[in-house]
């Protein structure tokens, strides 16, 4: 994990420098010429909020019988506030909030305890929303237009997940059996690169649209599966589950 997580800061950052050199080399011009935002009706603070879709892809997505880290997770939600800060032409800090839901693809695993449990039957299976919220600080590259930013942009922070509660019923010939995995909680680091586009409405009042792919890895540790009416627990081993989602959403901001 730690060596995985500084590899993935490394490859963030080299990224980042070489995407402002590459700016800074082809649009000297460009921004020279762009360095008065006044005259553009631009700022260089602003402070937003948005809210939009999330959708779950790779291992997060999955629902493969075989894949041991498949997430089941589905299309969720995406809320953040961000304030962000140009400290040069071609240079820009960000600070955020941001939290995502994703709903849990119960029918998918039902279907799956079904197959691994023959000859017994599986009852039902109920599964809680994922959740993963933290704070993130990044820097992007902006690129003015008359009354339109556009910002390439690179974060990173720590961000608080949980790994859902699991509760499913088993059949079999001579008894039927309740399990319970509860709800874990970890927190570990979250890179997120993407775009965001800011238009003036009118006066300081922006209008926002934003793209993004965010990445997390979460380690459950402490994990238990209670049986009943056994009235036995079991101790489980650490879980590292991957988060990858697609962040689509749109929002207000304020320029000053």
């Amino acid at each position: 994990m730690p060596r995985k997580s500084k590899t993935c800061i490394t490859i963030l950052w080299t990224k980042l420098c070489l995407l402002w050199a590459l700016c800074a080399c082809t649009f000297p011009s460009f921004a020279q010429s762009r360095i008065d935002l006044d005259k553009l009706f631009l700022k260089k603070s602003s402070l937003s909020v948005a809210y939009g879709l999330s959708f779950p892809v790779l291992e997060f997505a999955s629902a493969s019988l075989g894949k041991q880290s498949a997430g089941y997770a589905q299309t969720g939600q995406s809320l953040r506030l961000c304030f962000s800060y140009e400290t040069m032409p071609l240079l820009g800090i960000k600070l955020g909030y941001m939290q995502h839901t994703f709903p849990f693809h119960d029918d998918a695993l039902l279907a799956n305890y079904r197959i691994l449990n023959q000859p017994a039957t599986v009852n039902y299976v109920t599964v809680d929303d994922y959740y993963l919220q933290g704070l993130i600080i990044g820097f992007f590259v902006p690129l003015h237009y008359p009354r339109t930013t556009i910002e390439l942009g690179v974060s990173g922070g720590f961000a608080t997940a949980n790994l859902p509660q699991l509760d499913f019923s088993v059949t079999s010939v001579t008894n039927t059996q309740q399990f319970l995995l509860p709800e874990a909680t970890a927190r570990d680091l979250v890179y997120m690169a993407g775009v965001r586009v800011k238009h003036q409405l009118i006066g300081n009042l922006l209008l926002t649209a934003e793209a993004d792919f965010l990445y997390s890895e979460q380690t459950y540790t402490n994990l238990s599966l209670l049986v009943t009416p056994l009235r036995v627990q079991f101790l489980l081993p650490d879980y590292t589950q991957y988060y990858h989602a697609i962040n689509v959403c749109a929002g207000l901001a304020v320029q000053f």
